[in-house]
């Protein structure tokens, strides 16, 4: 018999804005690849940005999704989701190693998940999963962390909150050319140490499940 290859693609939903020329590009993708699926890692900082009206995030959102397409978690720790979610915001760590200094309007997407306990990454994923299904898109089942910095505290919570899915990882070797002289390669790194290319899907033991 044959083998298979199963082609999975991804979207990461960043949660900084929503620009029109951006929706357009991927309208114009789905127009072009109209039976490709997606997986969108859905964001739910875009609905507690300073002054967002959930309708019109939800309408921009749903304006690039079709039918067949799943839909998961992604998390930027960005200032308006996690106070949002009854957490007090940290400026650091950061991917780059300084701490965030401008927060005139939101801030925190370089923010390592991890900077925040155990318990208080759960609020924020109860948070955004709440968000999300509250307005329309159902309870996501998977997840990707941002900077691919799922460590063992985020892994734990997302299990606490029944998220049983994780894509976080990544091979460092892909990184290394754009992200070798930051921290987040190093952390990448020794997180992902074992992991390679051609790994394939394995499970991961938290206390949680």
């Amino acid at each position: 018999a044959s083998g298979h290859i199963y082609l999975l693609t991804s979207v990461d939903w960043e949660g900084e804005d929503l620009q029109q020329a951006n929706l357009d590009a991927m309208n114009q993708f789905r127009t072009k690849f109209p039976d490709l699926k997606l997986l969108h890692f859905l964001n739910a900082a875009y609905f507690t940005k300073p002054g967002a009206k959930a309708k019109q995030v939800t309408q921009k959102i749903r304006s690039v999704l079709r039918p067949g397409d799943e839909l998961g978690l992604h998390i930027h720790a960005w200032k308006s989701l996690v106070n949002a979610s009854g957490v007090e915001f940290r400026t650091s760590p950061t991917y780059w190693g300084n701490a965030l200094s401008d927060c005139s309007y939101d801030c925190g997407h370089e923010v390592a998940l991890d900077a925040y306990t155990t318990n208080e990454i759960q609020k924020v994923v109860h948070y955004s999963v709440d968000t999300l299904n509250q307005n329309g898109f159902g309870k996501p089942t998977s997840f990707r962390a941002g900077g691919w910095l799922a460590s063992p505290s985020v892994l734990e919570a997302l299990a606490a909150e029944g998220l049983n899915l994780d894509s976080s990882s990544v091979p460092a070797q892909h990184l290394q050319a754009a992200l070798k002289k930051y921290p987040i390669f190093n952390r990448i790194k020794n997180l992902w140490e074992e992991l390679s290319p051609t790994s394939q899907p394995y499970v991961i033991k938290t206390a949680q499940g």
